[in-house]
């Protein structure tokens, strides 16, 4: 039996190749390209979610058009692809074993395809992701039979000049994979392409950069990480608040400049503009601030999405009242804020 095991563990390569099914994978490396999967995966879904409106999926995807469709199926494709190869070798890892067939990942991918079927209503598709997660954690954790009697690289440590750092630490350290960051700064998968750059850093650097020995190596990364964890919060904090304060003063002169010119704000502007998607009319007064919708719509709504509708209605309602003579607090606004049929049947109010 150990002969068998000792002849498998010789025979197996690690595969760190997203669309390869070759050999196994550690721990660490199937993160790695957990994190990579996320990249993709969340630029796909930068463009599908603006066109998520409702709890039903389906019809939003429906009403968008077949462009997004086909970028919703495509996702889904390679989501699940990416995911049930890496599964699998870590599975190989985990038992010891040969990476399973192209037929079992081929049934892997359609069971975590089945995780997008109830996505049609969100509750259903939620309970399906927490068991995904639930899977992946388990993958994370688990140690492998073949990784776990290999000796531990000096090297593979989580490197946190890389990830504050990112393409900056990249071109120090002559790993210009991290310029990737650049592009992906302004989406959702800056994040985990630099959790990425943070486990592999120290891999990429040693490799890409000559050392004397892996102690100088070390006093070096460790030097750039405790720059890079100071340095970077700090910018970040003082670039959010400069931001903040030129955008708040920007707002308050442009209203003010509004007001004596008698005309919308740019502010007043975008409320309107997302109340009228959902409204059809409204009428302030000193008793009730109604807002009229046509019932056939209301019904359609979820509950979840009465509220947000309601919250839409009392932000507008809470803004007009701030230049009120007689300002109101929050909670008045919302007891005088009620949602009515547009022939005039009340429907919601708190």
């Amino acid at each position: 039996m150990h002969n068998n095991e000792d002849r498998l563990l010789n025979n197996l390569t690690e595969d760190i190749k997203l669309f390869s099914n070759e050999g196994y994978i550690s721990r660490r490396n199937y993160i790695s390209n957990l994190l990579i999967i996320g990249v993709i995966s969340s630029l796909f879904f930068m463009f599908i979610f603006p066109k998520m409106q409702t709890e039903n999926v389906l019809a939003d995807l429906l009403n968008a058009g077949p462009f997004y469709i086909i970028l919703f199926v495509v996702q889904c494709l390679v989501f699940a692809t990416l995911t049930a190869f890496n599964m699998s070798k870590r599975i190989s890892d985990i038992k010891n074993i040969e990476p399973k067939n192209s037929i079992f990942c081929v049934i892997l991918t359609i069971v975590l395809l089945c995780e997008f079927l109830p996505l049609f209503n969100y509750k259903n598709s939620i309970v399906l992701s927490l068991f995904l997660a639930l899977a992946q954690l388990f993958f994370m954790v688990k140690k492998g039979e073949i990784t776990s009697r290999q000796e531990k690289s000096e090297i593979n440590k989580f490197n946190w000049g890389a990830f504050f750092g990112t393409f900056i630490w990249g071109l120090c350290n002559k790993t210009y994979i991290s310029l990737w960051i650049i592009p992906l700064f302004f989406t959702p998968a800056w994040l985990f392409f630099g959790l990425y750059l943070g486990i592999k850093g120290n891999e990429l650097a040693y490799k890409n950069k000559k050392y004397d020995s892996v102690e100088a190596f070390h006093k070096s990364q460790k030097k750039q990480a405790t720059f890079w964890s100071i340095f970077t919060p700090t910018v970040s904090i003082i670039m959010f608040i400069a931001i903040v304060v030129v955008l708040s003063f920007f707002l308050v002169k442009e209203e003010q400049t509004a007001r004596l010119e008698k005309r919308p704000s740019y502010l007043e502007t975008v409320i309107t503009k997302e109340l009228k998607q959902i409204y059809t009319d409204y009428e302030l007064n000193e008793n009730e601030y109604k807002f009229f919708i046509d019932s056939s719509v209301w019904n359609g709504f979820s509950n979840r999405e009465k509220e947000s509708a309601f919250e839409c209605a009392g932000i507008f309602a809470e803004y007009k009242n701030v230049y009120s003579e007689t300002p109101e607090t929050k909670e008045e606004i919302k007891s005088k804020t009620k949602i009515y049929s547009t022939e005039g049947k009340l429907l919601y109010e708190k």
